[in-house]
């Protein structure tokens, strides 16, 4: 799957859950592109899961196992093996995560997101735990990506 085409896959479905907020539009697909490598993480492949978000070992909603990495506060790096949520559609991905940072300690990455507010908004989810990479590289490689997305939506009106 090339960038163009996962943008155009993602599109549509996020433009559906967030109407009349291009920025927010701008880094949920962003996100999603850095969390899945533009739709190439087995995850989303098999799973349609665009955030990476895990399950955990009581709940018996379908998963992925697949590999992942875990970033310690010394800076190692550990191989993992994750249960990754599977969703039966990208719509169905897009709304639990839109739920799932809504619900939980992820709630001001949300109020962030509305706003258009990139850096708060992993800071937020930082906060909250949603990943371990350390947040000035996350931020780096997420804001490279929005900048991609960006360009795109202004070439394409999206």
């Amino acid at each position: 799957m090339t960038k163009d085409e996962f943008v155009r896959q993602v599109l549509p479905v996020v433009k559906a859950k967030l109407p009349d907020n291009p920025r927010a539009q701008r880094i949920v697909i962003a996100h999603a592109a850095f969390e899945t490598g533009w739709g190439k993480a087995t995850p989303f492949v098999k799973g349609n899961n665009l955030f990476n978000i895990t399950r955990t070992k009581l709940d018996p909603r379908p998963i992925i196992k697949s590999g992942d990495l875990e970033y310690a506060k010394d800076g190692t790096v550990k191989k993992i093996t994750q249960r990754f949520a599977a969703y039966p559609t990208i719509g169905a991905s897009v709304d639990h995560y839109l739920s799932f940072i809504d619900k939980h300690r992820y709630r001001p990455a949300l109020e962030y997101l509305k706003a258009g507010e990139l850096g708060p908004f992993v800071d937020a989810l930082y906060r909250g735990g949603y990943f371990t990479l350390p947040p000035d590289q996350y931020l780096a490689r997420l804001s490279a990506i929005y900048s991609m997305v960006s360009l795109w939506c202004d070439k394409t009106g999206c």
